[in-house]
Formats: C-alpha cells, sequence, structure tokens
C-alpha cells in the first residue's frame, strides 16, 4: 500500500485498511475513544506512513500546524472518525491544542 500523501488519502486508505465491523465500531465509538487506539493503529500508522521520518503525509500534517508524529497519527484518527461520523475537522482548533500542550510540556 502506498503511503497517503494527505488526510483525504488517508481516509481512504483506512477505509481500505479496516474490515466493516471495525470499521463501524471505530465510527459509532464516543470521539474521546479515538485515544484508545494511539497505541495499536495509531502507531501502525506512525511508523509505516513516514510519521518519524518525513515524507509527503509528514510534511503535509506539518503545513497544517502539528509538529510531532503522536500528534498527526491521532489527528488522522480523529479527523477520520469525524469524516465518518459527517462533522467538521477542525484541524485548526487541533493544531492549537497541540502546540499549546507543547510549549506547556517541552521535550
Amino acid at each position: 500500500m502506498a503511503i497517503p500523501k494527505d488526510l483525504d488519502e488517508c481516509f481512504i486508505a483506512l477505509r481500505k485498511m479496516l474490515d466493516p465491523n471495525e470499521l463501524d465500531k471505530f465510527m459509532t465509538n464516543d470521539e474521546g475513544d479515538v485515544v484508545l487506539a494511539h497505541h495499536g493503529l495509531g502507531r501502525w500508522i506512525r511508523n509505516n506512513w513516514g510519521l518519524w521520518k518525513g515524507g509527503e503525509l509528514k510534511t503535509h500534517l506539518e503545513g497544517l500546524g502539528f509538529t510531532h508524529p503522536d500528534d498527526m497519527s491521532h489527528t488522522i484518527l480523529l479527523s477520520f472518525h469525524r469524516h465518518l461520523r459527517g462533522t467538521p475537522l477542525e484541524l485548526e482548533k487541533e493544531a492549537a491544542n497541540c502546540r499549546k500542550y507543547w510549549a506547556l510540556n517541552p521535550i
């Protein structure tokens, strides 16, 4: 599978990756439950879609204001959840929340 280049391609890839039952469960879970995928699907995304080493997807997400691969994979999953439910992605708000977090918790 080719690495997605942007969020729209991520959504297409995730639809293909998840079986219908997983997709339905992901969509019907509360938005707050998306974080439960951080160490499973989120780790897979970080490691296999170039969020640690770089590439077009990482560059795309950096252009949206995200700087850390953990935030990037969470944003992909949260945005996919919102996309499936037809709710606004609120990417600017999410990026601002991440910037605020890292300003208060520098590495």
